[in-house]
This record gives C-alpha cells, sequence and structure tokens, in this order.
C-alpha cells in the first residue's frame, strides 16, 4: 500500500472511480485498504460498511467475487439502513492497525508488530490497514462499529488492552477519540472521562459542539445511565511548541492544544412527581 493506497492499488480503474463517487456523495466518509497476513484468509474479499454513531452503530460485511461486484452495489441502501441488508450485518466487533510503511516507517515499525501480537487473541477480525491518519501517534488501531481511535500502543501492552476493550472499557491512555466527532468533541470526550473516571464505551452521548467565540467550545454529553448533562468548555490554542510531521520527515510543524476550561452538570430531564 503506498502513501495513495486507493490511486496506486491494483482495484480497477472502473471501480477506483466509482469507489471515489461514493466517497464524495457520503458525509464524512472514509475509505480503508485492508488485508490479513499470511496467517489471515486472503483467498477471501471482504467489503465492509462501517456506520460510525453513538446510537446503534453496526458494520455490514459482503463477499465479493471480485472488485467489480461493487460497480452493481447500492449504497444508498446501507447509508439509510434498508432492513433488507439485515442479513449482511457483522456482529463482531472489527479492528484496524494501521502498517502502512510507504506513508510513514513508524507505522510499519509499530503497527506490523502490534498486529502480530493481536493476531494470536483477535483472529480473523483483525486487518492490517492503509494510512488512518495521525502516524506520529502510531502504532494506531481504530475499533469499528464505534470507530474509536487508539495511538501509541505497544505489543507488551496489547493483551490487557484488548481484554478491557472487549470488555467495552476504553484505554485512556492511548484513547485518541472517535471518528464522527469533530476534533472539539473529541477532546471534550476525553476531558470528561478524565474528569469522571467513566471508561465504558457507551456512557455518554454527543448532544452538541459549538463554537461560542474563535478558540471556545461548548461541547454537550448524555450521561444514558446517570440522565445528566455534562456541559463542557474547551478553549483550543495553537502549542508554542512543534512536532515532527511524521517518523521520516524533516520538517516541524506547530498544532492545536485542546484545555478545558469549566464543566457543568444538570438533570437532562425533571421526574414529575407522582
Amino acid at each position: 500500500m503506498g502513501s495513495k493506497a486507493l490511486e496506486e492499488s491494483s482495484i480497477p480503474d472502473s471501480v477506483k472511480a466509482h469507489l471515489s463517487t461514493w466517497l464524495r456523495g457520503i458525509q464524512d466518509a472514509r475509505l480503508l485498504l485492508i488485508r490479513q497476513g499470511r496467517n489471515g484468509s486472503q483467498n477471501r474479499l471482504n467489503f465492509f460498511v462501517a456506520k460510525t454513531r453513538d446510537q446503534a452503530p453496526l458494520i455490514y460485511q459482503y463477499r465479493l467475487n471480485g472488485y467489480n461486484d461493487l460497480l452493481g452495489f447500492d449504497i444508498d441502501d446501507l447509508v439509510v439502513d434498508n432492513p433488507d441488508e439485515s442479513a449482511h450485518h457483522y456482529w463482531r466487533p472489527l479492528y484496524v492497525i494501521c502498517t502502512n510503511g510507504r506513508r510513514d516507517p513508524c507505522c510499519a515499525k509499530w503497527g506490523v508488530s502490534l498486529y502480530r501480537r493481536l493476531y494470536e487473541v483477535i483472529g480473523e477480525d483483525l486487518w492490517q490497514s492503509s494510512h488512518v491518519g495521525g502516524h506520529r501517534f502510531a502504532a494506531n488501531m481504530v475499533c469499528f462499529p464505534y470507530g474509536i481511535y487508539f495511538g501509541r500502543l505497544r505489543p507488551d501492552e496489547a493483551l490487557p488492552f484488548i481484554v478491557g476493550l472487549q470488555n467495552g472499557q476504553i484505554d485512556l491512555n492511548h484513547y485518541r477519540g472517535r471518528s464522527y466527532y469533530p476534533p472539539p468533541a473529541q477532546a471534550g470526550e476525553y476531558f470528561l472521562r478524565k474528569e469522571t473516571g467513566e471508561t465504558y464505551i457507551s456512557a455518554f452521548r454527543l448532544i452538541n459542539c459549538n463554537e461560542m467565540t474563535p478558540g471556545r467550545w461548548k461541547i454537550g454529553f448524555l450521561s444514558v445511565a446517570e440522565n445528566l448533562e455534562y456541559a463542557l468548555e474547551i478553549i483550543t490554542e495553537t502549542s508554542s511548541r512543534s512536532i515532527f510531521e511524521s517518523c521520516s520527515s524533516v520538517d516541524t510543524t506547530t498544532f492545536l492544544t485542546y484545555r478545558l476550561d469549566r464543566m457543568n452538570t444538570h438533570l437532562a430531564f425533571q421526574r414529575s412527581r407522582p
């Protein structure tokens, strides 16, 4: 896989164009090319569609005879949750680890080692992927259907990390956020979990994320179990420090930081008295 995985792949040009049309037509859509190593199911061509969201996230799986099967695919049926597609639900979590060393050598160095270690535990639900973003956080893993990103994972941490994740717990030491949240909301969820100590995956639901003034965001979360709403104010600032853009780059760049300014809670609704 190259730095532009789809363009540089061996997928037929007509299918590439078809996939590109889908990506342009679906808000916040993202395409990853995935594969498994020598122990994986290399003889099967799989097409997964993950719908990452707070409520009822899900994955569809399709077995293809070839890439050209995608030309007759109706992606709109999946976007609107067509019940006719329920037979293709994939009921287990799906994990992908970025191993795209041609995009950044750290992804190969750390990603491949992590993949080999976790394949012993996860097996067929684990895949290697093209670039997922944030290569300076290698090794990077994305967990579907939630679309949760984790970074800086090392093979010696893999077993306790994945056991916790399979039990519905988020390891905040490696947590990078949710793919469908805007960056300020990702930071807000992290701060909320740090303040409350709550690590259960589905504990919170994003209500709103609004920029009140330049650099100041108001973000609301609902605690499902407590019927509490948390209102956080996050301040974004440009760091005074700089970082290398990637493991192979000699160029540095500045980056945004997020700071929790305040957090308030109130009842999500008032129960009527008997």
